[in-house]
């Protein structure tokens, strides 16, 4: 099972912080390194506004067993990130996860 769990990732959680002009923007906290196991597992692509494209993946992404993992998280690897979508517990006996997860591929071209 080890060999199953080659990438390295790191889980992120999402916080509040005030900027010099006094405006609240959301920054990203590195909240611990893990390996995990991602798959993709399907993908869409819209139009948006008849101009742009964008792609969307999905993936599933199975970690070692953590507390504290709630879909307000996300996951970087490298520069791809992966928008925690649900948190699942699947044989219980607390031994895995499985994070169903989005990424956003980017907007490709203009139409």
């Amino acid at each position: 099972m080890i060999g199953k769990f080659r990438h390295r990732v790191i889980l992120q959680t999402a916080t509040i912080a005030r900027s010099a002009r006094g405006a609240e923007e959301m920054t990203w906290t590195d909240t611990a390194t893990v390996y995990a196991d991602i798959r993709t597992v399907g993908g869409q692509e819209q139009v948006l506004a008849s101009q742009l494209e964008v792609a969307t993946l999905l993936h599933t992404i199975t970690i070692r067993y953590r507390t504290g993992i709630v879909p307000k998280m996300r996951l970087k690897w490298g520069a791809r990130v992966f928008s925690i979508e649900a948190v699942i517990e699947q044989d219980n006996r607390m031994r895995s996860l499985v994070l169903m997860c989005t990424e956003l591929v980017g907007v490709n071209r203009v139409l």
